[in-house]
């Protein structure tokens, strides 16, 4: 009989846990995913904001965020969260990718290429950064 009311107690202390806040990060965070799958950028960067919140150091967050920022045309914020998660993940080449794209759009075809050319540093063989990079080339002789 202790034993069973021992097990008893634990599953209640187990239900009765809070939640671990990287837990609650990653509702915001899949909630993002799926307002950007929606097409909903405004609460996409709400939820990948409250992400971040709980997680500051969750590089992803701020890839995806700047992704939302991107779709809603706020070019400004979405190089500074491709930034920021260059500054937590200096290998994280998704996020030199999307920057190079911004860079391009806004016309700086010198930081798309050297944003694509640091994408090649870590992927070598990521042909899609080279044939960008042949692109950014052409237009700056144009």
């Amino acid at each position: 009989m202790k034993k069973l009311i021992t097990v008893i107690y634990g599953l209640y202390l187990l239900a009765a846990a809070p939640v671990f806040p990287q837990e609650n990060a990653m509702e915001h965070y899949n909630r993002g995913n799926m307002h950007m799958g929606d097409y909903d950028y405004e609460l996409a960067i709400e939820e990948y904001t409250e992400t971040i919140r709980i997680a500051p150091h969750y590089y992803r967050a701020y890839f995806r965020r700047g992704n939302a920022y991107f779709a809603d045309q706020d070019f400004e914020k979405a190089m500074a969260d491709y930034s920021f998660a260059i500054g937590i993940k200096p290998d994280y080449t998704e996020a030199y990718f999307q920057r190079a794209i911004v860079h391009f759009h806004n016309g700086d075809f010198d930081k798309a290429i050297k944003d694509w050319e640091l994408v090649l540093k870590i992927e070598p063989h990521r042909v899609s950064a080279s044939r960008n990079i042949e692109l950014a080339r052409r237009l700056q002789e144009e």
